[in-house]
């Protein structure tokens, strides 16, 4: 288990024998290193990071041998998603009359849209 935005997530599994060689899976479609992913061994130990941590992460990951596909192991990686927090809080502001003013406030996440209010009025 993490948290949407943590830096990294590690699963590792360790085979009988070193020095065989694994893929990694994402729900059963196999995934590379790369900027998501790095993968690496050492030895019997096989390591996976899932880096920069999102909601969509939250899934199934397999580790399974190069010579022996029907041998493999599942892990869940659980994500939590952050909390939505205010991070810059509206500013009082005085403009002239007939001129037009600008408000803004920072909310801790970019997928949410949010919705300005005069009153009670959208």
């Amino acid at each position: 288990t993490c948290k949407e935005k943590d830096s990294m997530a590690t699963f590792e599994c360790e085979t009988s024998e070193p020095f065989v060689k694994v893929k990694w899976f994402k729900n059963n479609m196999e995934i590379y290193s790369g900027d998501k992913y790095r993968m690496h061994s050492d030895r019997k130990v096989h390591f996976l990071s899932v880096l920069t941590i999102d909601m969509p992460d939250d899934d199934e990951y397999s580790c399974v041998l190069v010579e022996d596909e029907s041998v493999s192991t599942t892990a869940r990686l659980i994500v939590e998603e952050a909390p939505l927090e205010i991070v810059k809080h509206l500013e009082d502001t005085e403009v002239p009359e007939g001129l037009s003013g600008e408000l803004e406030c920072v909310i801790s996440r970019e997928d949410v849209e949010g919705r300005w209010y005069f009153g009670n009025t959208e």
